[in-house]
């Protein structure tokens, strides 16, 4: 038989009279809620073995064995003293999350959401939750679609075709998909230094560091190594300062010197100066690829 624990004299309960003291003896009588048809307990939530009814309490006013109720019934519970005066009626009670029968009213929904919770399963079907709840205010997204907030505030979509990417308009209106470039002659690292010795550097893109090989020659090596050594260095330094004479930045040819390697993709030496080499005070070097 199906039973759900009697949320009254279920288990562990001990009951008093009416002046607090223990209700040794006493009489724990279960009925039919609103009648006085007597209607059985049980002992254990196997729902095989029925209490005694009465139930006798013990010397403690505690019941002997647990209450369980049977499922889909209501009872009234009804307790006296030993000599059978009545302390109180208890009805219509069902066992514990005994939900046969019930009826719940439906309710009115919200226009408006204050507070949100998290939505794990399911499929959600009322107003699209708006941005100020954290929501997107979007009815559907497409596979691949970016959500991304426009110009109004709310949310739309942009969706990239493979190899797209996604930016804002010329126009600064609203976001689109394009395709980027493909050209491979972007800058892939500069320097500004002092060529005087250590040769400092001033401020640059992935070199990590100036190698001062002797005046006028240095090495100048890459944070991160360019895909190999087919780059196109290009670089411009001061005028001489005795004169108006341009000076010259060139790659070091490999017979001038075995050491260190001259041109990799790790590093390159170049050399600075017009009829012979100079520390320029400053020294500009770009590599594209």
């Amino acid at each position: 038989m199906a039973v759900k624990l009697s949320p009254l004299a279920g288990a562990g309960w001990q009951f008093f009279d009416n002046l607090g003291i223990p209700l040794a003896g006493g009489l724990l009588y279960t009925y039919t809620a609103g009648t006085t048809t007597p209607q059985a307990t049980y002992t254990s939530s196997a729902g095989t073995i029925a209490n005694a009814n009465p139930i006798v309490l013990d010397a403690a006013g505690r019941t002997a064995n647990e209450v369980w109720l049977t499922v889909g019934v209501a009872y009234k519970f009804v307790l006296q003293t030993p000599a059978a005066v009545t302390i109180g009626t208890y009805d219509n009670v069902s066992g514990i999350n005994d939900l046969t029968g019930a009826s719940f009213a439906p309710t009115t929904g919200s226009t408006s959401i204050t507070t949100l919770g998290t939505i794990t399963t399911g499929t959600w079907n009322a107003t699209p939750i708006g941005v100020v709840y954290g929501g997107t205010g979007l009815t559907s997204i497409s596979a691949r679609s970016i959500p991304v907030a426009n110009v109004a505030n709310t949310y739309t979509t942009v969706t990239p075709a493979a190899g797209q990417s996604v930016r804002i308009n010329a126009g600064n209106t609203a976001w689109e998909a394009y395709t980027p470039s493909t050209a491979t002659d972007s800058c892939k690292a500069w320097v500004n230094f002092n060529g005087a010795s250590p040769g400092t550097i001033r401020a640059s893109l992935n070199v990590s560091s100036i190698t001062y090989n002797a005046t006028g020659d240095y090495t100048i090596n890459f944070t991160t190594a360019l895909q190999d050594a087919n780059y196109a260095p290009a670089g411009i330094c001061n005028s001489a300062s005795t004169n108006t004479t341009q000076q010259i930045i060139n790659i070091a040819a490999s017979s001038y010197s075995s050491s260190p390697t001259l041109k990799t993709a790790s590093q390159i030496r170049v050399y600075v100066g017009f009829a012979s080499l100079t520390d320029n005070a400053e020294i500009n070097v770009a590599f594209f690829r």
